[in-house]
Formats: C-alpha cells, structure tokens, sequence
C-alpha cells in the first residue's frame, strides 16, 4: 500500500488535538489522510491547555507549529493559594533556561486551529512546514475498523485501505473485540 516513494499511507481518525498533532508530525515523511465526523470547527472540550516543554520542542522542530500565532502565553512559574483562593506563595520557574523551552499556555480551540494549520497547509521552509499536507476529509464518521487489513469503513460505506491506521479507543467505532466486556 505504500507510495511508489516509499512513503506510508496513514488513516487518522478523528481531528481532535491527538489526531491533528499526529497528522502534523507525520506528513512530513508520509501520505496522511484525517477522516473527522464533525465539521472544521468541531469542538475539543475544555478552555485551556499547557504544552510542555518537551511537547513544544517536538511541535516546533516537527511541524513548524507557531505558539504566538496560537496566542499561546509562556507561563513563568506557578502560585499556590489557601482554600479560600488567597496567594500563599509563587513558584517562578524560567522554562526556557531549564528546559529549552517554554512552558506554552493556550486556548484549546486556538491550539487545535495552530495544529490544523500546521497539518493541512503546503509545505513551507519559512514556515518549518514540511511534506505533502495531511488531507483532512470532515463530515465524514469512521464507523468500523478492520486491525488485520488496516481499514476503516466510513458511515457511507466505503472502505479505506491504509499501511497504518491511527485512532483513539473509543467503543463506538472499534469493534468491540478489542474491548472485551467494556461498556459505554
């Protein structure tokens, strides 16, 4: 199934931070393909996110992901409060120095916009972007998963071959084999 140029082609399935963070890194060295139930602006939950340190090395260096272009904010240490939300004591830390790397405060929705960006635009050196963009297909439910040929089946029925198949555990869509007597 691979590419005539050795690439490997990689189903995605869901276009939430994981999926599209993944998409992001991968599309540099292979051909990835994002398959999203929800249309561009599904939501992720939540309202904030901290990415690591660690986290945003591998973001910048991998996929040209821009933190100011997200809003993120660096968080300069941390400020313990009393049960009655007084401050007790602040705990500056320059992430930065110890790390390599800011600590990278952000909205979720931001986040993921970055990371959508970052999966989907043409590859860019100015930008750090590299490889083919991750095509990302919205509107569109996995409904089934075959691990032996790894294939998904989309709510239309039709079947989509790949060399790797990456997606989150969720009962919904994986057969329930692999969950043995787990309940929704």
């Amino acid at each position: 199934m691979s590419t005539n140029d050795g690439k490997l082609s990689i189903t995605i399935v869901g276009s939430g931070l994981a999926g599209l963070a993944a998409a992001a890194v991968l599309r540099a060295d292979h051909a990835v393909t994002v398959y999203e139930r929800g249309d561009a602006s599904v939501s992720t939950g939540g309202q904030g996110i901290a990415v690591a340190p660690n986290g945003l090395k591998v973001l910048r260096r991998r996929t040209g992901f821009d933190g100011r272009r997200a809003g993120g904010v660096p968080c300069g240490g941390y400020r313990s409060l009393s049960k009655d939300c007084a401050p007790l004591a602040d705990f500056p830390i320059d992430f930065e120095a110890r790390y390599g790397a800011a600590m990278l405060l952000l909205k979720r929705s931001d986040f993921r916009a970055e990371l959508l960006r970052v999966a989907a635009a043409p590859a860019s050196e100015e930008d750090g972007i590299r490889g083919d963009p991750a095509t990302v297909v919205f509107g569109t439910a996995v409904v089934d998963l075959d691990p032996e040929t790894a294939s998904v089946t989309l709510a239309d029925g039709t079947v989509v071959q790949s060399d790797v198949v990456i997606g989150r555990n969720k009962p919904s869509f994986i057969p329930p084999l692999f969950f043995n007597s787990v309940s929704e």
